[in-house]
């Protein structure tokens, strides 16, 4: 399955999920050597919202991951496509030079409250750019977390990018300024922690000191 066809299934797949609530949906991901691999959809939080959201990037669900790694894992991607998985940073630049994208992120406390952030414009860079973050035009009851990251170069505890030492500080690879108001590759903590913005954390919903549950960040082509 070639990278164009991968992309027409999504879509068709999802719709068909749509229908499907409570059942896994295979989604095939195209791997460096074009062998597809399968990522499962979690049906159960799909909803208006996120109709045509198909391309998973990450998924957080319980900790059984860690996502605290060097440059070359994010490069490439990891974790368990049924499970916590990052895409890998390459895939994702693949993705959205492809095409206009639009990033659809969910969030969910352990209090079972979700929220949601939808940005229209959502491009990564090549690798000579360090991955840098192109994102904008925000919408949801999340709050805009994601805004204050635009123009900034992916970082990780052993190539950190940015003028902090972010990665190291806050647990995580991301697209750290000084230093960030989200930070969804942070470690899970499991609700309220002592030590500031190294968890999951969305600071417009659950600020610094709160570490999420799950999150799951999806595209789909802009229209």
């Amino acid at each position: 399955m070639n990278f164009e066809n991968w992309l027409l299934w999504t879509s068709f797949v999802v719709s068909f999920a749509l229908g499907q609530r409570n059942q896994d949906v295979e989604l095939p991901l195209i791997t460096n050597g074009d062998i597809p691999l399968v990522a499962k959809l979690d049906t159960t939080i799909l909803d208006r919202n996120i109709k045509d959201y198909v391309n998973v990037l990450q998924r957080r669900t319980n900790g059984s991951e860690n996502f605290y790694r060097n440059w070359s894992d994010y490069k490439d991607g990891f974790g368990d496509l049924e499970g916590e998985f990052w895409l890998g940073n390459i895939k994702i630049h693949e993705i959205t030079n492809k095409d206009e994208y639009e990033l659809y992120i969910q969030l969910e406390d352990f209090d079972g409250q979700k929220r949601y952030a939808r940005y229209q414009t959502f491009f990564v860079g090549d690798p000579a750019s360090k991955y840098v973050l192109s994102i904008g035009d925000f919408s949801g009851d999340a709050g805009d977390a994601m805004s204050s990251h635009n123009g900034k170069t992916f970082a990780t505890k052993d190539r950190d990018t940015s003028s902090h030492s972010c990665a190291k500080i806050h647990k995580g690879g991301w697209w750290y300024g000084i230093c960030h108001d989200a930070n969804l590759n942070g470690l899970y903590l499991r609700g309220t922690h002592s030590a500031p913005a190294n968890g999951i954390n969305w600071y417009h919903w659950r600020g610094h000191r709160y570490s999420l549950k799950k999150t799951q960040m999806m595209l789909r082509r802009r229209r």
